[in-house]
């Protein structure tokens, strides 16, 4: 039987280093010991063949591409997924978590100096997620991380300055998402629902501490005895 007779999508995005993947290990853990099926997906999806693009433009130092361009396969590995996979998933499962979304391309475009009216056509047909966990972070911790991670930074995580900007952004990205709904309305363009439900839990937080909020802002609070369960966690 599925909770609450539905299947909730869940965005979870933010900043690297900003401990998303280990709090969407521990959300999904939760939840299956309440027997609910929980689905991960995450983005871009390397193992498709647009995230395989991204990859290999990601991992080649030497490879120039226009941000424009770039950021556009993003969009497009998000659009596949949701016109040709969402649906049949969100039959068999209780929840369907996203490890990022349209929330980190855009901010990415953003920095990268995309305008509103690209990003309305970019993210326009998405469809949206149910509920958006933002986890915002500040420099000073996701530089530590960075430099403690063992693992070669990619060709943007070693500009400081973008990271700083990719931070920025994600503090205001409903700002940035008001203003595409405003230009989509303003020149008529046709566009699905911006109406999910958002939080946002700063990255400074304990791990338990972040898993308690998420948990109560992911879960219905009319399925008590699931609740109250999971307050002794």
């Amino acid at each position: 039987m599925k909770y609450n007779n539905n299947c909730t999508t869940v965005a979870i995005d933010g900043p690297d280093l900003a401990g998303k993947s280990t709090l969407i290990k521990s959300i999904k853990e939760t939840l299956e010991k309440h027997d609910l099926k929980v689905k991960v997906v995450h983005f871009p999806r390397y193992d498709h063949p647009i995230g395989r693009l991204i990859e290999s433009i990601l991992n080649d130092k030497d490879f120039e591409i226009d941000s424009y361009s770039f950021q556009s396969l993003y969009f497009a590995d998000i659009n596949d997924f949701c016109q040709i996979e969402l649906e049949k998933l969100k039959k068999e499962y209780d929840f369907i978590i996203y490890d990022r979304f349209y929330y980190s391309t855009i901010v990415y475009s953003k920095t990268l100096g995309l305008s509103i009216e690209q990003l309305a056509f970019l993210s326009k047909d998405i469809i949206k997620p149910d509920l958006f966990i933002n986890i915002t972070s500040d420099i000073a911790i996701t530089i530590e991380r960075l430099l403690t991670r063992g693992t070669s930074p990619d060709k943007f995580e070693s500009k400081n300055e973008f990271i700083s900007g990719i931070i920025d952004q994600y503090k205001d990205i409903n700002n940035i998402i008001f203003d595409i709904i405003k230009f989509c309305d303003k020149h008529s363009l046709k566009r699905k629902p911006f109406n999910e439900k958002c939080t946002s839990i700063h990255a400074k937080k304990a791990h338990e501490e972040i898993l308690a909020e998420a948990l109560n802002f992911i879960v219905d609070e009319s399925n008590l005895g699931f609740r109250e369960e999971k307050n002794v966690i």
